[in-house]
């Protein structure tokens, strides 16, 4: 169960450690504030630690919101614009009297076959399934043609939508990758499979590990900046 302080109007998410001396704040991505301390400290502790940092806690969290903000929610309606491998494309709906709603590619826009009586639930439903389904397809054969490529197999590779992670590999060499990496341009979903197959390797983020890295993808770095640019509009497709 997770422990929560309220400082400010922000939930802290408390970790305590066994053998940690130091109280250390973070600021997820995601815009999750995060401290850890040892088991035995106090919350009176740890909120005049809060209170030390304050300054630059409000001050980042607020950069975060104004980032998030800089994009809509995506609402999943007809017209509406967003992002397929990371190119602007619409919804557009198409109405028949099939009994479920269907989605296909087409070659300027995302067709969304529906009728008369379905629910918008219904319908954000179904997207949200096809961009689901389409990120598995990619994601699979983006990583069969990379890991013949660099002679690196995983010995299992699934697929999730995770909030603050593009991929991982565990020490089994079992590979997991974020199926939203659909929204992102085919060169960055080239580069995190890349990565994770990495560390098949290397199990760190250790020099080798990044000469190898680059060895497969050259421009890694042009494709972090990328994630990290556009991570709070791909959040807002809420999947």
């Amino acid at each position: 169960m997770k422990e929560i302080i309220r400082f400010e109007n922000i939930d802290v998410v408390v970790q305590r450690r066994m053998f940690q001396r130091t109280m250390n704040l973070l600021i997820k991505p995601n815009g999750q504030v995060k401290v850890t301390a040892g088991k035995t400290v106090f919350k009176k502790h740890i909120l005049h630690f809060l209170n030390s940092q304050r300054d630059w806690l409000l001050k980042n969290v607020k950069l975060i919101e104004d980032e998030k903000n800089k994009f809509p929610n995506i609402k999943y309606r007809d017209g509406e614009t967003v992002l397929f491998i990371a190119r602007p494309i619409q919804l557009r709906f198409c109405y028949g009297e099939g009994q479920r709603v269907k989605c296909r590619i087409t070659s300027d826009c995302i067709e969304v076959q529906l009728n008369p009586h379905h629910t918008q639930g219904e319908i954000t439903k179904a997207v949200k399934s096809f961009y689901k389904k389409s990120g598995i397809e990619i994601l699979s054969k983006v990583m069969n043609e990379q890991s013949e490529r660099m002679q690196l197999y995983p010995k299992k590779v699934s697929f999730r939508a995770q909030k603050t992670r593009w991929g991982s590999c565990s020490s089994e060499g079992n590979i997991s990758l974020n199926w939203k990496l659909i929204l992102c341009p085919p060169e960055v979903i080239e580069y995190v499979v890349i990565h994770e197959l990495c560390h098949l390797k290397h199990q760190n983020h250790s020099q080798t590990f990044w000469s190898l890295v680059e060895k497969y993808s050259p421009n890694y770095k042009i494709h972090e900046v990328w994630l990290k640019k556009n991570h709070y509009q791909i959040e807002k497709y809420n999947f």
